[in-house]
């Protein structure tokens, strides 16, 4: 593959450390979080929810606007979701659609 001169090509680490900065955004973190919990819809993938989650966590983490409680609550529904590999969360989803509904993730007004 050739390279342009003036083009960077970003390591694992530097892209892992762009999309968490990316994530202290709350929109942009909301969005994040929906277009996966959609995609997976129709091409399961068990761990990007996980992925994604532990990605948001490192976020608020990074900018120390993280709770303890949260963190906790992330542990846990870390290991539910490692087990269930999101069964139950997937489901509601497809029965909110097979309702006419669609689950929508929006920044909490604070």
């Amino acid at each position: 593959m050739e390279v342009e001169p003036n083009v960077k090509i970003l390591t694992s680490t530097n892209y892992r450390d762009r999309l968490i900065e990316s994530r202290q955004d709350p929109i942009e973190a909301a969005a994040y979080l929906e277009v996966t919990l959609e995609r997976d819809l129709e091409d399961p993938i068990p761990e990007l929810l996980r992925s994604v989650l532990t990605n948001m966590v490192a976020a608020k983490e990074r900018v120390d606007e993280l709770s303890t409680t949260t963190k906790d609550l992330h542990s846990s529904l870390d290991r539910v979701l490692a087990e269930s590999k999101g069964v139950e969360i997937y489901g509601l989803i497809d029965l909110l659609h097979g309702l006419g509904f669609r689950l929508a993730v929006v920044p909490k007004d604070e």
